[in-house]
């Protein structure tokens, strides 16, 4: 994107092209629009993750699949950190129930 712009300014001062110049002004327009269209997709991959975990919603899972290698690093951290709240679920879980069965049968010994 700088280098469009570098060379857009460069057109400006130096040549008389209006139609390259337009052109360029389109193409740089374009890059604008896929840079604030890949922010908004991070920032709602981040969102998503957020709310999962302040909703202890841990079901949730983020597709790794031809993103590119920065996205399959974040949702690959993503589903590890939700593996792990998963498992500490389980265990707390099976420490409810243990303790649970423990005071059912109090009366009983």
């Amino acid at each position: 994107m700088t280098a469009s712009i570098f060379l857009l300014f460069y057109l400006i001062y130096n040549t008389d092209l209006t139609m390259t110049l337009f052109l360029i002004g389109g193409f740089i327009g374009i890059q604008i629009f896929a840079f604030i269209h890949y922010i908004d997709r991070t920032n709602r991959i981040l969102n998503n993750f957020l709310e999962s975990i302040r909703y202890s919603d841990f079901t949730r899972t983020f597709h790794v699949e031809g993103e590119g290698s920065s996205f399959e690093k974040l949702k690959n951290s993503f589903n590890e950190v939700i593996k792990d709240f998963q498992e500490v679920r389980a265990e707390k879980e099976e420490n409810f129930y243990y303790l649970q069965t423990v005071i059912q049968h109090i009366g009983i010994a």
